[in-house]
């Protein structure tokens, strides 16, 4: 796989684990280029913007770094949706159907 430029990319995620998640991802999305749809950087931190951004893009890969330095995310096949669901705590539902799978960079190839 073909590294794009870094600033087509993100700032959570390098070359390095790019390659290494795109082993991980189905056959059919490793044959499709990536495209950013949403950036902290150009779009600020805005969940709304984020999930509008990715509205009708599927499937997705979302890479979060925290304010220690670690990266982590998921990959999702279906869109995202703010279907407005909450629960009594006042948490909003946030997802979709379809498949996905949780990630986390442990700073170790192979691990």
């Amino acid at each position: 796989m073909r590294c794009i430029n870094q600033a087509e990319l993100s700032l959570s995620l390098r070359c390095r684990q790019v390659r290494a998640l795109h082993s991980s991802l189905p056959a059919f999305v490793q044959v499709n280029p990536w495209q950013l749809l949403f950036s902290t950087e150009r779009d600020g931190h805005s969940l709304q913007s984020l999930l509008r951004q990715a509205a009708d893009h599927a499937p997705t890969l979302l890479a979060l770094t925290d304010t220690n330095g670690h990266t982590f995310g998921c990959y999702a096949t279906a869109p995202w949706d703010a279907n407005g669901a909450s629960s009594s705590s006042g948490a909003e539902f946030i997802g979709g159907g379809g498949e996905c799978f949780l990630w986390r960079w442990s700073g170790t190839e192979g691990a």
